[in-house]
């Protein structure tokens, strides 16, 4: 049995002779890519000289494929290249990612935000724009379409406003419009959401929380960076009227967060420790959002942790380059495929 590294060697090496002709001059290429939160993974790239555009497919996935389910070498290679195949004539909206990336004007009107934790991606922060929201810190993403039940975003870079000619105050003026127009909120009860899962609720332990009639689901229309609703849009307010009450907001993850009454359900403290069980054996790495609890504010409209302050936190030391220009990166731009 292949090790990691001899694993991504022979994938690199021979996934070619699992291609069509077209791809036999083709570049494959290997890269570690640092997703949210710091998680590494590793990357396969199949450069074609007539496309500009190519997917990351990432390998770790497969590896596990490979060495837990014992897959055979020969089947995993077939799935490898089957993505590759389908990803090999992008929608027109992706493919024409070069051009609008020069495209001020679609800039303007598809740039969208996206929340992060900002200790866990202090890294990724000196690198992009952002603004800090308590914990956590909004960033920007371009919204180059959908397909096949996906999103694909660019990350926004420091030096792609000098690029554009825009501002960080107009970037995110931009962003908050368009999120609320491409990616529009949803709210939902969780006994509607689980009743359309499991139908009949009568067997299933479902009270951690006092009642699942006092709890509601916020994310987007995508389900992807749905978190980020709390922020673009009036989701909380809306919630808050029909709860009566100010609420906690529990951080799910990065793609939806829950809200509870603040009168019915534990301290924030007590909440805290039951969001940072559920993300230590339940979230995946690259998917969580915070350990923290926040509280919203009915009467003023406003968001803040409800467990711990900012200052406990020192998050400041993040914050201080925000919404810098300076550019220190130049790899390659490449389309994310959200699945």
């Amino acid at each position: 049995m292949l090790d990691f590294e001899s694993f991504l060697q022979y994938v690199k090496e021979n996934i070619k002779d699992y291609l069509p002709s077209e791809f036999a001059d083709a570049n494959v290429e290997l890269q570690v890519v640092e997703k949210n939160n710091g998680k590494l993974l590793h990357g396969l790239t199949i450069l074609v000289s007539d496309n500009p555009v190519s997917p990351n497919i990432y390998l770790d996935q497969y590896y596990k494929y490979y060495v837990e389910q014992g897959m055979d070498i020969d089947v995993v290679m077939e799935r490898v290249a089957q993505v590759e195949r389908e990803q090999m004539t992008p929608p027109k909206e992706i493919s024409d990612v070069i051009h609008k990336l020069r495209d001020k004007d679609f800039v303007e009107s598809h740039v969208i935000v996206a929340v992060v934790n900002a200790e866990k991606n202090a890294a990724m922060l000196k690198k992009v724009p952002h603004r800090m929201v308590e914990d956590l810190a909004v960033i920007y993403k371009l919204y180059l379409g959908s397909a096949k039940n996906s999103i694909s975003t660019i990350t926004v870079r420091n030096d792609f406003l000098k690029r554009w000619g825009i501002t960080p105050d107009e970037l995110h003026e931009h962003a908050m419009k368009n999120s609320n127009k491409l990616m529009p909120a949803r709210v939902r009860d969780m006994e509607s959401i689980l009743r359309a899962g499991f139908g009949d609720l009568e067997s299933l332990d479902l009270d951690p929380l006092g009642g699942i009639n006092t709890m509601y689901v916020i994310t987007n229309a995508q389900k992807v960076d749905g978190a980020a609703s709390i922020i673009y849009s009036d989701a909380l307010e809306r919630t808050a009227e029909m709860v009566g009450t100010d609420l906690y907001i529990l951080p799910s993850s990065i793609h939806e967060t829950i809200a509870i009454s603040a009168d019915c359900c534990g301290t924030p403290e007590e909440l805290a420790e039951m969001v940072k069980e559920i993300n230590t054996y339940q979230v995946d790495q690259e998917e969580q959002l915070s350990d923290h609890v926040y509280k919203y504010d009915a009467q003023t409209k406003t968001l803040s942790l409800a467990d711990v302050s900012v200052e406990d936190l020192k998050i400041s030391r993040v914050s201080e380059n925000k919404m810098s220009y300076e550019a220190e990166s130049t790899e390659p731009v490449r389309p994310r495929h959200h699945r």
